[in-house]
């Protein structure tokens, strides 16, 4: 069985002390200005050189997360970040972006880089597509089952990663579009807007849905893996990850500690499990469940009443007056309630939840009876004797404390065993060896003993000093001394012999991890010089439809519109049933159009069937939206074309992707115009595909919204399949309303209400040498199919686009028409004021 590492966010230097001395194995931190947490504080690189010694001292690793993707114009800035960062002797950097392993791989060849969840691997074709780039270790996907997990872990030798606790988002991640679709901030720039913790109105066919309490219908609970970690050791992960730079050293602390026990342990009993867990839900919690860990649980994994940090469920509020109130305590209650510790009361309607602190406890029973200090609500509290509210222990002041002595009290810091042995000999320098587990260490000192004069040294003497170690890492483990003769070294020249063993050990081991790095190296990737004067005249469409009915459509307007064939090229079927492909590639080639069938944004190691099904439909072309996709499907007879969800957003990364087999790769939906301008002139813009017309795909989820709140399944075996049933619409608080659709995988895709087109940019476009244009339909009947495929077929032709083109095109969208993301110049700062 593989040694389990156990690893640990930090936000600040606090967050690393509670890691280290609470059980560590490693800790993972944002490099400055490049990670996925925006709004976090970025450290200088002093500031990272101090924790990365700080770990290194106590053998506890340090993970840098660059896991952004990265823009054109940053591949210098951030060549040499690496460069700086390399110099400071982390044990690894975790990426997304795979033009940036790419340059990692170039200057410094021997260095450790992880492979993000950002990466979105969710299967082992993936893994071996990427085997060329040399990544030791893949973050998997948090969506990934144990059952999947066993698939992966036995078709690859790489090392595996899984998130076991902490905040889940609902999207998977380096898909995830909404912070960018709704206000202009990036999630795969490490500006997430926490989308999935608002409110949603639910619209089913066009209707106001009542779901009355429940209105945080894309928000999880937070992950909590405790009970699953003996599992998850015998299937052989590699390392456990916990989520949370944003969050506190007092919730760091108590996340190693549980989980250090819960891995230690030969087999943790359910009982110190609950206890665990009571003090984890006291550090944050949105109330806690095993997340996709042992599959989907659509009825679980949303509780929809609450989207912030609640605490442990103390029980419900059944009798109140004035300052006290009786709680019938919940049957799995179980943690000392005391003066001092802050409380949630929280009712069916959260508008009416506030906080308050215990003054006094009494037990009375099964009840616990509580004087609260005086808050304005509790007024309010009295006259509601008709709602019975829950209440919440969300602060334990005293655990608290407990958890900050963890980590800033000496004598709880943790110590290291080390062996010393000390060889002092006559007219030779002295020598001291130190081991710690397989480290070892020779020092060689430039001291000479004397011959005594008087009282000579003795290994009494010399252990005394070394073993004065109480303010280093160290606890002395074994001790040797060896004199020869009657020599003596004075008392002072010991001392000050042992700070060099000290600082020189401590040197060598953070040195352990060096490796070289040569910029230079970089300059392979510089830009390809192209020949831009053969520009494609005359570039194509493709154009996605997403229902059978629509293929019936689309023929018929070329029917009665035969000129609009010559704009088109690939006609791309997204369905969310697959049965539907082969009758609509049979029907779109009987009149002479060419057919490419999308695969699903996921691929997992059970869902080789929809490829299967795609094969057999036998299109021209496959759209690949994900790694494993690309690996599957290189090796057959379709022509590759890469989607959006690849992600590009450099020259690197697009000519990586582009090399694995792709005839055309789409630029992600991350790019503003400036930013997709900077790429396109840097590439062979003939393999490169512009969407101009879309809805963007905002949130893309293994959570079902159709199963888990118009059903009660928990998942496709028994929710009655409301997906084909029902029309569903999320509005958001803004007032936007956004389109519901599952795929075949039931994997739900919330799509922007209003259309997001890039029609004035066509000239330029064009004149970079673009030679594809994709357009995209949602819902569209016939009549707006028309009147879309002509506006843009018309743009292709055109030099200058006409105001009135543009005024026809608004009018079709039911929300509007907006250039979203491409008409932002500068995305929102990423740090909070």
């Amino acid at each position: 069985m593989r040694n389990s590492e156990i690893l640990l966010p930090v936000g600040n230097i606090d967050m690393a002390r509670a890691a280290i001395h609470n059980g560590a194995d490693a800790i993972y931190v944002g490099a400055p200005g490049f990670n996925a947490r925006g709004r976090s504080k970025d450290f200088d690189l002093t500031e990272l050189n101090e924790i990365i010694q700080l770990c290194h001292e106590y053998n506890v690793r340090v993970h840098i997360a660059l896991n952004i993707l990265i823009f054109e114009n940053e591949l210098s800035t951030v060549t040499q970040l690496v460069a700086d960062l390399i110099a400071l002797k982390p044990d690894a950097f975790i990426i997304q972006d795979v033009g940036l392993i790419k340059i990692i791989r170039a200057i410094a060849p021997e260095m450790r880089v992880h492979g993000s969840t950002q990466m979105t691997v969710t299967n082992h074709e993936a893994i071996a597509l990427l085997d060329d780039l040399d990544i030791q270790r893949f973050v998997l996907g948090r969506e990934v089952s144990m059952d999947e997990m066993k698939i992966i872990r036995a078709n690859t030798e790489k090392e595996l990663e899984v998130f076991v606790h902490g905040a889940l988002c609902v999207a998977y991640s380096g898909q995830c579009f909404t912070s960018e679709g709704i206000g202009g901030r990036s999630a795969n720039r490490g500006q997430c807007a926490q989308s999935c913790r608002l409110e949603y109105e639910m619209l089913v066919d066009d209707q106001s849905h009542q779901l009355k309490d429940l209105t945080y219908l894309v928000s999880p609970k937070d992950l909590c893996g405790l009970g699953e970690i003996d599992q998850l050791k015998a299937i052989g992960i590699d390392s456990f990850k916990i989520e949370g730079r944003l969050k506190s050293p007092e919730y760091v602390a108590q996340a190693a500690q549980s989980y250090r026990q819960a891995v230690d342990a030969t087999k943790a009993n359910t009982e110190t499990l609950n206890l665990l867990k009571n003090h984890l839900s006291l550090t944050y919690s949105r109330g806690f469940f095993s997340g996709w860990l042992h599959g989907v649980n659509h009825q679980e994994l949303v509780d929809g009443t609450y989207s912030a940090h609640r605490g442990l469920h103390l029980g419900q509020i059944i009798e109140r007056q004035n300052k006290k109130i009786v709680v019938k305590a919940a049957e799995n209650f179980k943690h000392e309630l005391t003066p001092g510790m802050g409380v949630l009361v929280a009712f069916d309607d959260e508008a009416l939840n506030f906080g308050a602190q215990i003054s006094e406890v009494h037990r009375q029973d099964q009840n616990y009876i509580l004087t609260l200090w005086d808050a304005p609500e509790m007024a309010r509290l009295v006259k509601l004797k008709d709602l019975k509210p829950q209440l919440f222990i969300n602060s334990d002041p005293k655990l608290d404390r407990q958890l900050q002595q963890s980590f800033n009290v000496r004598e709880k810091l943790k110590k290291i065993p080390t062996s010393i042995a000390v060889r002092i000999k006559p007219e030779q320098v002295i020598e001291v060896k130190l081991q710690q587990a397989e480290i070892a260490f020779l020092y060689t000192s430039q001291i000479i003993p004397q011959v005594a004069q008087n009282q000579p040294i003795t290994a009494e003497n010399v252990k005394e000093v070394f073993s004065q170690l109480g303010a280093t890492a160290m606890a002395l483990a074994q001790f040797e001394c060896e004199i020869e003769g009657n020599l003596f070294v004075p008392n002072k020249i010991l001392k000050e012999l042992k700070r060099e063993v000290i600082d020189a050990f401590l040197k060598y081991k953070n040195d352990l991890g060096a490796v070289s790095v040569d910029v230079n190296r970089a300059k392979v990737f510089s830009p390809p010089v192209i020949n831009r004067s053969q520009s494609i005249s005359t570039p194509k469409l493709n154009i996605m439809l997403r229902e059978r009915s629509q293929v019936v459509s689309l023929i018929e307007i070329l029917q009665e519109h035969p000129q609009m064939r010559a704009s088109l090229n690939y006609i791309i079927l997204d369905f969310e049933f697959g049965r539907d492909f082969t009758p609509s590639v049979k029907d779109l080639r009987e009149h002479g159009l060419q057919v490419a069938i999308a695969t699903t944004r996921i691929l997992k190691p059970k869902e080789y069937h929809n490829f299967k099904i795609i094969e057999v439909a036998n299109p021209d072309a496959v759209l690949v939206r994900n790694l494993g996709a690309i690996n599957y499907f290189k090796s057959k007879s379709y022509k590759l074309l890469g989607d959006f969800s690849l992600n590009a957003t450099n020259h690197i990364t697009a000519e990586y992707l582009v090399d694995k087999g792709l005839e055309s790769l789409c630029a992600s939906y991350d790019l503003n115009s400036l930013q997709l301008q900077d790429l396109l002139e840097q590439v062979d813009t003939s393999k490169m595909e512009i969407n101009i017309h879309q809805y963007m795909p905002l949130f893309h989820m293994e959570h079902c919204v159709f199963a888990a709140f118009l059903s009660n399944g928990t998942s496709f075996r028994d929710c009655g399949k409301p997906c084909e049933k029902h029309k569903v619409e999320l509005k958001d608080p803004y007032g936007n309303t956004h389109t519901l659709k599952a795929d075949q995988e039931c994997r739900n895709t919330m799509f922007s209400g209003a259309a997001q087109s890039a029609l004035t940019l066509v000239p330029q476009l064009k004149q970079l040498g673009v030679a594809l244009f994709r357009i995209e339909f949602l819902n569209e009947n016939k009549e707006l199919m028309l009147k879309k495929l002509s506006a843009y077929a018309s743009a292709l032709t055109q030099t200058q686009i006409d105001e009135k083109l543009q005024l026809a095109l608004n009018t079709t969208e039911k929300y509007g028409l907006t250039e979203g993301t491409l008409s932002v110049k500068q995305y929102k700062d990423r740090k909070k004021d």
